[in-house]
């Protein structure tokens, strides 16, 4: 969920720039490293929240890798 002062966007904010990152972060990167490190580069002034699988907000110290491997069907 992308956030504007707190707020969900709602995907209805016009005029955001496309996530330019072609490769994806590496899996032991944290949620608050991708955030940090990628997404605030791309989309300064917005805040993001990153769900696991079940759709729980994943803390900043989780690997992006175990929030990917929450999605997985096994």
């Amino acid at each position: 969920m992308i956030k504007w002062n707190g707020k969900d966007v709602h995907g209805n904010k016009k005029g955001m720039p496309q996530y330019s990152n072609e490769r994806m972060a590496k899996n032991d990167m944290t949620v608050a490293q991708w955030k940090d490190n990628r997404f605030h580069a791309t989309y300064p002034g917005y805040d993001v929240d990153v769900l696991d699988g079940n759709g729980e907000l994943c803390q900043g110290n989780t690997k992006l890798g175990t929030a990917r491997d929450s999605y997985s069907d096994e």
